[in-house]
């Protein structure tokens, strides 16, 4: 069963989002450390909500929900889903976005513009 919660920032969170991209992306060298940082050193002025997205007891995947600062438009808002390969197909990615356009519509800056991307190698 599908648990969506707010990422808790712990090592063991850390450690699985860094397992599901690396399991998605061979080219991906992320890690802990460098996560660890981003989440430090971003701008708190703009929405940053990452999640992580649980089935039964195992962290399937995670998602993001975003303002793009560094490209800011009143309204423009960025959506990342990333399921690990094992939990695919099981509309994981579906619910979270879902979810994630319910909180979208709490925010006090209107919606105008949901952004979100794939990679090639990960086309669903």
């Amino acid at each position: 069963m599908l648990h969506i919660d707010p990422f808790a920032a712990t090592d063991v969170e850390y450690a699985a989002v860094v397992a599901v991209n690396h399991a998605l992306y061979a080219d991906d060298d992320s890690n802990v450390e460098e996560m660890r940082h981003y989440d430090s050193s971003r701008n708190p002025d703009y929405l940053y909500q990452r999640y992580v997205l649980r089935w039964d007891d195992d962290i399937a995947g995670y998602g993001m929900l975003y303002v793009p600062y560094w490209a800011y438009v009143p309204g423009r808002y960025s959506l990342y889903i990333a399921v690990h390969p094992t939990y695919q197909r099981r509309g994981i990615g579906s619910a979270f976005y879902d979810f994630a356009l319910e909180q979208l519509a709490q925010q006090e800056e209107a919606v105008s513009v949901v952004h979100a991307h794939t990679r090639s190698e990960t086309p669903h």
